[in-house]
């Protein structure tokens, strides 16, 4: 469970500290005061694996693709635009659970120019020679496990790793990752697992594919009816779930009561699909961390009562935190006023503010926010 995040030089902020996090958190604030900044640092910890990491967060924005310019692609993820600095992102400060350092790094030379079967010809003959990259480093307990730097050849983006000594245990691994003793290691530390992040991102379309493929999941898991009874709590009528094909693509069907046959869900409305996907995205999610940005859009405000009761149950049946961002006061009041005081237990509500050039940081827990909410005090 994630605690408490530390970020540096990211985006908009040069030293923020969060502490306070719980199984259920919201972040809300004004525009531009950084929330969905912090969404992304968390989502770049924990994707430091893809060698596309550093597009990602442009795509979640609806911005188009620049991997010809990675000057420009990878400034946007520095303070200020300003390649000198040096990010830093972190979670579980106080036992240093695990880190990120990146830097842009203007001289780098590959080893070798990968082969990949999608490139081109004249990306395969592609002259690297002295290039600029994303230099890498994760960090666990304090010490550097991995080093690496990804770079563009083309279109396409590579990683290469460092071959290095596993400071943890004085041997390397077979990849050059630093991954290598699987367990415990010589300092008597425990090699970091990596959680799986889902994030739904503030103006994304779900399409009816990614929900069936979901729904495929938890129904060859036999997890089905847990997905329905938390989806009664919005929809008290709902009966059963289903596949079904429509002109050759696959989509939802809901059995309804009072209804003669069985209706897709799609016809139940925007928000009903988006509840069903922030549902299954934490359910299968196991052990793993959902993030959700703008969580109120598409949801009328009365059934938000019923979306927390429903995230939080989902939450605890598959032990995965989520951490979702709002503007919206009646979402706010409404995930006090829709969990019970032991599921209240469990949530933490921050609040951004932007005072000069710094980024101030309120934590309310769940008895604060509710002395807030009950004396109509604005939190937003």
């Amino acid at each position: 469970m994630i605690t408490d995040i530390s970020i540096k030089n990211f985006k908009g902020f040069t030293d923020l500290n969060i502490n306070g996090l719980s199984r259920l958190t919201l972040i809300a604030g004004k525009n531009n005061v950084g929330k969905t900044n912090i969404l992304e640092a968390l989502y770049m910890l924990h994707d430091n694996q893809a060698p596309d990491m550093s597009l990602k967060h442009r795509i979640f924005r609806g911005l188009p693709d620049i991997k010809n310019d990675s000057q420009e692609l990878w400034s946007s993820l520095f303070y200020n635009y300003d390649l000198n600095n040096t990010i830093y992102i972190s979670i579980n400060k106080s036992t240093e659970e695990l880190g990120l350092k990146l830097k842009y790094n203007s001289n780098f030379n590959p080893r070798t120019i990968p082969f990949e079967p999608t490139m081109s010809n004249s990306e395969h003959n592609w002259n690297v020679g002295q290039t600029s990259s994303l230099y890498i480093e994760l960090i666990y307990s304090g010490i550097p496990v991995q080093k690496s730097n990804v770079y563009i050849v083309g279109s396409k983006f590579f990683m290469n790793k460092e071959p290095m000594q596993n400071e943890l245990n004085g041997a390397g691994s077979e990849d050059g990752t630093g991954f290598g003793c699987g367990s415990a290691c010589g300092h008597g530390l425990i090699m970091p697992k990596i959680k799986h992040v889902n994030f739904i991102f503030a103006h994304s379309r779900t399409t009816s594919q990614e929900v069936a493929n979901r729904f495929t999941f938890l129904d060859k898991n036999k997890r089905k009816d847990e997905l329905i009874s938390i989806l009664k709590i919005i929809e008290p009528r709902l009966i059963d779930l289903s596949l079904g094909s429509i002109a050759g693509d696959t989509f939802i069907h809901c059995d309804i009561e009072g209804t003669d046959k069985k209706i897709p869900l799609n016809l139940l409305g925007e928000g009903m699909i988006r509840m069903a996907s922030i549902v299954m995205a934490i359910l299968d999610n196991k052990d793993g961390i959902t993030l959700i940005d703008e969580i109120e859009n598409g949801i009328y405000y009365k059934t938000m009562t019923g979306l927390w009761a429903g995230i939080m149950k989902a939450a605890k049946k598959s032990n995965c935190q989520v951490i979702a961002t709002t503007h919206n006061y009646e979402l706010i009041s409404s995930m006090y006023q829709g969990l019970s005081n032991n599921d209240r237990k469990d949530i933490s509500y921050l609040r951004l503010e932007r005072i000069k050039d710094n980024i101030e940081i309120e934590t309310y827990d769940s008895e604060a926010l509710g002395k807030a909410i009950n004396n109509n005090w604005e939190v937003r």
